[in-house]
């Protein structure tokens, strides 16, 4: 069960909401509609393995967090307080959380990352978004996982058949973390991973 958190979901054209990328590479159907036997869908009545639920941040409770085992915010530039602290509370119970800082517009909410959600290292983040990186697939510049230690607490639930998979992907563009931050992670004991 995974939920997608997203400022908001338009009305129309779900192609245009910030987490509808995500949410078909998940579970590969439109927003609310259920699977019809199409070619490449599931048979009527047949639920997907991963089951997608989209929610716009405002609607967000409780209830909602404790019900997912994946939660995913895509594009969020702002949590109110109360917003915040149900996210802090669904991890703190072991919610698993992945973030997509950025959004598709190229903007990124600094005073949010690197203040209420950063809380001078106290908060969600391990590390404060550092700058972006662009790189270019053509010209062989990007990034990708470097060292893998299938042993690391970070990797080990994706170790064995799984592992190739995590050395795959090359990122072109993405925000890059602060190196100071990793450090004090690692010197206070963390794992300095982000």
């Amino acid at each position: 069960r995974v939920l997608v958190i997203e400022e908001r979901l338009g009305d129309k054209d779900a192609f245009l909401d910030e987490g509808y990328y995500v949410r078909m590479a998940l579970d590969p159907k439109a927003r609310g509609a259920e699977p019809t036997g199409a070619a490449g869908a599931l048979p009527a009545g047949v639920q997907s393995y991963v089951q997608v639920q989209p929610v716009e941040v405002a609607r967000v409770t409780a209830d909602i967090l404790k019900r997912a085992d994946l939660i995913i915010l895509a594009g969020i530039q702002a949590l109110k307080e109360n917003e915040l602290a149900l996210l802090e509370d669904a991890v703190r119970d072991g919610r698993n959380l992945v973030l997509f800082t950025g959004r598709s517009d190229g903007r990124l909410s600094e005073a949010f990352y690197n203040g209420p959600f950063w809380k001078s290292g106290l908060g969600l983040l391990p590390a404060r978004p550092g700058p972006l990186y662009e790189g270019d697939r053509a010209a062989g510049k990007y990034h990708q996982l470097g060292e893998f230690k299938a042993d690391h607490t970070l990797f080990k639930p994706f170790a064995g058949v799984n592992e190739p998979n995590l050395r795959l992907p090359r990122y072109v563009r993405h925000f890059q973390a602060s190196p100071a931050d990793l450090r004090i992670g690692s010197e206070a004991g963390g794992t300095g991973a982000a």
